[in-house]
């Protein structure tokens, strides 16, 4: 689906909605805050993620096809080389999905100063944004996926080589370059970078106004759709430098697995202020 398509679809579905009409796909839930902001950044970062994955295959089919040019080799351990393809001329992509995910974190404080009526020094709250996914992007999303996709292709390839028969296609066919990855990526990061950037300007209040306690709660998509480890979050309300807990484990914001479609609001408590 094109992104323009796909805005299409969301427009058709708000038309519905608005009239008490049964969305036909599956969405964030009407009351979250950026609802459509987040749908329209799961779609860019979706078609961003799958840039990504089409330019990996390239990369990996072209080096396999260099290597192994009809099989003719015997046997060997995988190239070194074949891995580092993942890493070759891929800088321009992240560039990308950075840009989707800072934007993400902005959004997060736009909603927090169109939520809570203090004053900030917002410019100062994006910049820490902007830096914290540029820290977030480089230093944990993307080793994250990558080693995903390289421990995947070292299995595939190490297959190729043992294996009579098999192509390079059916490497290729083995990695987990699909959309529907490239989904699961998107939805967990849209809802991270929202969250976090709703704590950053959170934290930003907190520091400015020290007598004023800062809260944050956590809400899931309350359909059928959500799981047993949102489920006991919904509505629970800590500070906003603690914790929120289940008996599926700890956590400080969304997500709180992959395609977590949760979000915190965070806001003051002026009935704690001292």
């Amino acid at each position: 689906m094109t992104f323009d398509l796909a805005v299409s679809v969301l427009d058709a579905c708000d038309y519905l909605e608005a009239r008490h009409i049964h969305s036909p796909i599956k969405r964030r839930d009407p009351i979250e805050p950026g609802r459509r902001e987040k749908e329209l950044a799961e779609i860019e970062l979706t078609r961003a993620m799958l840039a990504l994955f089409r330019a990996q295959r390239k990369a990996v089919q072209a080096l396999l096809e260099q290597h192994y040019p009809g099989r003719k080799q015997l046997p060997t351990p995988p190239d070194p080389t074949i891995i580092m393809a993942l890493e070759e001329d891929m800088g321009g992509f992240w560039r990308k999905i950075f840009n989707i995910v800072q934007s993400g974190m902005i959004g997060g404080v736009l909603i927090f100063e169109a939520k809570v009526p203090i004053g900030l020094d917002y410019s100062l709250v994006n910049m820490n944004a902007v830096e914290a996914a540029r820290k977030y992007v480089y230093d944990q999303l993307k080793p994250g996926v990558d080693d995903v996709t390289r421990e995947a292709l070292r299995k595939a390839i190490s297959g190729f080589v043992e294996t009579p028969g098999m192509t390079i296609g059916d490497v290729i066919s083995a990695l987990p370059f699909d959309e529907a990855r490239a989904e699961r990526v998107a939805v967990t990061e849209i809802t991270r970078a929202y969250a976090e950037g709703n704590r950053l300007a959170g934290e930003k209040l907190k520091e400015d106004f020290p007598d004023v306690p800062v809260i944050k709660q956590w809400f899931t998509n309350n359909d059928d759709r959500v799981c047993e480890i949102c489920g006991p979050l919904h509505e629970q309300i800590v500070l906003l430098d603690e914790i929120f807990h289940t008996d599926f484990g700890d956590f400080a914001e969304p997500p709180a697995h992959p395609r977590c479609r949760c979000w915190t609001s965070v806001t003051t408590d002026i009935s704690r202020a001292t």
